[in-house]
């Protein structure tokens, strides 16, 4: 969806200008939030079945999918000001950022491998 695309073109733009700042005072943090209670977003979100059923599930296990928006505004303060890369939330999103990067990931390491001098 555009929605997804969007929010994986911001990840990259992001890594693209702390690289290209590096050597320069400003700061770069990526917020990435999964759900924002509170929003309309949220509301509407909550009225698929699907989604409802996971949020409970992962609920059952103590694994919030989405924090109160106030929450989210202090945590992205606190990740700003202490120069984080990168803040996810809440926690249990990790996984899933995580999963969307492996692919990425893997990609680098075998071509981190090809360019080495006796690779095959």
């Amino acid at each position: 969806s555009a929605y997804g695309a969007s929010k994986a073109g911001l990840a990259h733009l992001t890594e693209t200008l702390r690289t290209e700042l590096a050597d320069t005072p400003i700061g770069i943090t990526l917020i990435q939030v999964a759900a924002i209670e509170g929003t309309d977003m949220y509301y509407d979100g909550m009225k698929s079945p699907m989604i409802d059923r996971v949020v409970r599930r992962m609920g059952r296990f103590g694994l919030a999918m989405s924090e109160p928006v106030d929450l989210i505004a202090e945590k992205t303060v606190q990740a700003m000001e202490r120069g984080r890369s990168s803040k996810v939330m809440p926690p249990v999103a990790t996984v899933f950022h995580l999963m969307r990067r492996s692919p990425i990931a893997v990609a680098s390491l075998v071509d981190a491998h090809r360019k080495k001098p006796g690779a095959n």
